[in-house]
């Protein structure tokens, strides 16, 4: 799957244009640290910090968990079951804990979670994309063409961000890292915007 090239330069030309080309998060929030202490009144860039804070837990050796990443995982998780009354509170209780780690519930909203959202869905896009249970069939015998990649993971940000919200009530909630999904698949992806389309069009 074709995707468009970008070319790497100085993290620091032209900040914060280059801030999430720097990929060690370690590396990034000292970056972004150094930053703010020789601009302490930029508040976009104290914003930064929290929220990479937020997103990225400390665990041990200097390594980080992605809670963007896990509450995107867990939901998925989530859509795979059968919602019934005697598992519905349950459920609702662990979706909104993963809408909680992926800042949509009980944070704040600005441009700055906005980018950070964009961010999270090109590394997830790019995820699928090299991942090889999206290019498997069913049974993992042979592998799907390029186009119904492209679906499943336009099932994936439908169920996630759309459909299972909707049964919760929160869908409205949701709605603005949807769009930012739906927008970010659709520039990444050559023919995005119609494999969109087309997936959308099977659900009618």
């Amino acid at each position: 799957m074709l995707l468009k090239k970008e070319i790497n330069l100085n993290y620091l030309e032209n900040w914060p244009e280059h801030y999430y080309e720097i990929k060690d998060i370690n590396e990034r929030e000292n970056i972004l640290k150094s930053y703010i202490e020789k601009n302490p009144d930029s508040l976009d860039d104290q914003n930064r910090l929290q929220l990479l804070q937020k997103r990225f837990v400390c665990l041990k050796d200097h390594k980080r968990a992605d809670l963007f990443m896990c509450g995107w995982i867990n939901s998925k998780t989530l859509t795979t079951e059968n919602i019934h009354f005697f598992n519905k509170k349950r459920i609702e209780k662990e979706f909104r804990q993963c809408l909680e780690d992926l800042c949509i519930l009980n944070y704040e909203r600005s441009p700055i979670l906005h980018e950070e959202w964009k961010s999270f869905a090109q590394e997830f896009i790019l995820s699928c994309i090299d991942s090889h249970s999206y290019k498997q069939v069913a049974v993992g015998i042979g592998h799907v063409s390029e186009k119904n990649v492209a679906l499943r993971i336009a099932g994936d940000i439908d169920h996630i961000t759309k459909k299972l919200p909707a049964y919760f009530l929160l869908e409205d909630e949701c709605k603005e890292l949807h769009d930012i999904m739906v927008e970010t698949y659709q520039q990444m992806l050559e023919n995005g915007e119609q494999y969109w389309n087309d997936y959308c069009s099977n659900l009618r």
